[in-house]
């Protein structure tokens, strides 16, 4: 591994071979080295980072009576940092030891970044309230296979992760007109625990969905589940990471991990600033948004996004980091297409990033204002798509999720016409469970794609370009020649 290889430079070398004759089956294995290489990489990042002001340390050894100064006198808890907001200062520094694991949810504050210090792996930032791997806290229900966790947890569970390898499946259940209640993925009647049949899925009847007790069932067919897993995580409806009462522009956020969070990784509204380096975020998302009804829907509507902007973006860049199993979307810049409020969206970049296993590893959507588009205008310029990694699209928010077909590499909800300079280049995008580029006939559409490298499966959809689907096949790459959009891609249909 050649460190000293930039991402762009991994993916123009790989066009290059492409070019040169490179079999499809050649380009797939040169798409997983480099994808093992660049996740190696980021995984490794070291912490490079100035800080003008103050810096603040936390530590699993720490002491929260301390004064947080220095690596001596670290703070231990994430409620010590979040209660110290009114000493923290624009140009100060936070960092967190690495090989720790915090627990809680970081209150971003404007000016201010968060990294890490020492050696080993990244810390850790997650809204689980423990390991949950103790036999003691699962006990047998009535029902067979069925166990019921000891605790009540008031904030909904978005997922429950074994070894940090394997999920169990989020069973949403919905009011149906008839007044009948389904597991709504499996199509299948549920109430409550007692109609759980199906190995490694759990319930949790939880006050914010149904205003049921906060209890969290799981049907493991094997045994207490608490024996049979090193780790359990819960990920609870909680942000990693999401802005001070003061707000968060100009944050940096360097090599730290999330991971089992049931809400957003990172989660703010409109910002200025927002740049999030050298992370890693893993199993994210999957817990209750709005109740059944919210959005018109039968069932209660689960959200979670790796690191999410809802409101104006402007200079805002994720910048090499791993991100991967998130319910939603990796990444995401959106708003609401209905709401009174002027929207300038400028200067965006998701950069040499690796995304996998998101239902959408990318979503944007800021449409015109349904109101008074010249009261409330809108635009979305200069923003940049380059040199990522985007693979698999789907993850357990595709297996789990009630509204199915909606997997997408790139996901466009919506995009006003008031579009300039929007590029997508020197990507790879290897398949997708859904559809590789969904772009609506509007901003989204104006989009221009150049150098990009895509991989599908024959007969699935590969993208819309104006509202016009493509399909994967023999044709594809004449039809995005011809599309007017797209430049110098490559395809391989598996």
């Amino acid at each position: 591994m050649n460190a000293k290889i930039t991402a762009k430079e991994y993916i123009l070398d790989l066009k290059e071979k492409c070019n040169s004759g490179l079999s499809d089956a050649e380009i797939r294995s040169e798409i997983d080295r480099i994808s093992e290489e660049r996740i190696a990489e980021i995984i490794g990042t070291k912490t490079d980072i100035e800080i003008a002001g103050i810096c603040y340390y936390l530590s699993n050894d720490g002491d929260d009576n301390n004064d947080g100064r220095s690596p001596d006198t670290a703070w231990k808890t994430i409620d010590k940092l979040n209660e110290s907001l009114d000493i923290i200062k624009a140009d100060d520094g936070v960092f967190f030891r690495r090989g720790d694991l915090f627990r809680g949810s970081v209150k971003l504050k404007t000016g201010v970044t968060y990294s890490a210090y020492g050696k080993g792996e990244k810390p850790v930032i997650t809204s689980s309230i423990c390991n949950c791997a103790e036999p003691s806290l699962w006990k047998k229900t009535d029902v067979p296979f069925v166990w019921e966790y000891t605790e009540t947890i008031e904030e909904d569970v978005g997922h429950i992760v074994f070894d940090d390898t394997s999920y169990a499946r989020k069973i949403i259940r919905s009011a149906e007109a008839d007044g009948s209640f389904l597991d709504f993925r499996a199509k299948r009647k549920f109430f409550d625990y007692h109609d759980m049949c199906e190995d490694m899925t759990f319930w949790h009847n939880c006050a914010q969905a149904y205003e049921g007790d906060g209890k969290v069932y799981l049907r493991c067919e094997k045994g207490n589940p608490g024996k049979l897993f090193g780790s359990i995580e819960m990920g609870r409806r909680v942000h990693g990471m999401s802005a001070s009462p003061d707000g968060c522009n100009n944050v940096r956020v360097d090599n730290i991990c999330i991971a089992y969070v049931g809400s957003h990784g990172i989660g703010v509204g409109t910002c200025d600033g927002l740049t999030v380096t050298n992370c890693v975020l893993k199993w994210i998302g999957g817990s209750i948004q709005t109740k059944i009804g919210g959005f018109g829907r039968t069932w209660p509507t689960p959200f979670g996004n790796g690191i999410e902007i809802y409101g104006q973006a402007t200079n805002f860049t994720v910048d090499n980091c791993y991100i991967y199993q998130c319910y939603d979307a990796g990444v995401t810049h959106q708003f609401s297409r209905s709401a009174r409020r002027a929207m300038n969206v400028n200067n965006v970049r998701y950069i040499n990033n690796v995304i996998c296993d998101c239902v959408y590893n990318i979503e944007i959507f800021y449409g015109d204002d349904a109101h008074d588009p010249a009261a409330y205008p809108r635009s979305f310029r200069n923003n940049l798509i380059a040199n990522n990694i985007l693979r698999t699209g789907g993850g357990f928010g595709h297996f789990a999720r009630p509204d199915e077909n909606v997997t997408a590499l790139i996901r466009h909800g919506s995009v006003t016409v008031n579009t300039e300079n929007y590029n997508i280049r020197n990507n790879i995008l290897d398949r997708s469970l859904g559809i590789m580029i969904q772009a609506t006939d509007d901003g989204a559409s104006m989009a221009r794609l150049c150098g990009n490298i895509y991989v599908q499966e024959k007969g699935k959809g590969f993208c819309t370009r104006s509202g016009k689907c493509i399909m994967t096949d023999d044709d594809t790459l004449k039809a995005l020649s011809d599309s007017g959009k797209e430049t110098d891609a490559t395809v391989v249909i598996i």
